[in-house]
């Protein structure tokens, strides 16, 4: 009889345990379900949206064509990350003339490519600054034109941050990059 209640002891224990394990599983899937949606940042009347890295604080002071974020602090330099909004037209077979134009005094430009930006014929390089009076940096940035728009997406970090820490941040962040359609064509979630 001892026996038999000691199976039946453990076969419940498994069972209360498997019950607990469950409901446990469920409960992390439900949250991070609903914890998992990323928080977009949408710029209605230039028709884009992507997502921020995650802790970074949206600059609100920034002139109409320009969103910046905000992030940490590495070596006395804020880390950053804008887009820019050219609204002189420019053709979609200008591209290169365009990426070309956006020259940075006291830049020098390396690792230039062609890639896309949320679908769209883009180029794509790397900037080391040196301005007299500020600490070196580097940008990375990706030019395109949508609409006979330009768009220019630029993230800037000290000197030595960006291969070592940042480059994944800003892969993701031009990897969430999307254009949002007109009224005219509704918009649909990847």
């Amino acid at each position: 009889m001892q026996r038999y209640r000691f199976g039946f002891m453990l076969r419940n224990a498994a069972s209360v345990l498997a019950l607990v394990f469950i409901a446990t599983c469920v409960s992390c899937l439900r949250s991070s379900a609903q914890g998992a949606a990323p928080a977009y940042y949408r710029n209605e009347e230039f028709h884009y949206r992507f997502i921020p890295p995650a802790g970074w604080d949206r600059k609100t002071d920034m002139p109409k064509l320009t969103t910046a974020f905000l992030g940490p602090d590495e070596s006395n330099f804020t880390v950053n990350l804008t887009v820019t909004v050219y609204t002189a037209p420019v053709k979609d077979e200008d591209l290169e003339k365009f990426a070309i134009g956006l020259k940075i005094d006291h830049g020098q430009i390396t690792e230039r490519v062609k890639t896309k930006l949320g679908g769209k014929p883009a180029w794509m390089w790397r900037t080391k600054l040196n301005i007299p009076g500020h600490p070196a940096a580097e940008n990375r940035q990706v030019v395109c034109i949508y609409k006979n728009r330009g768009y220019e997406l630029t993230m800037t970090v000290p000197a030595g941050f960006m291969r070592s820490k940042y480059d994944g941040v800003f892969d993701q962040w031009i990897a969430s990059f999307v254009w949002m359609p007109t009224a005219a064509a509704p918009f649909r979630d990847r």
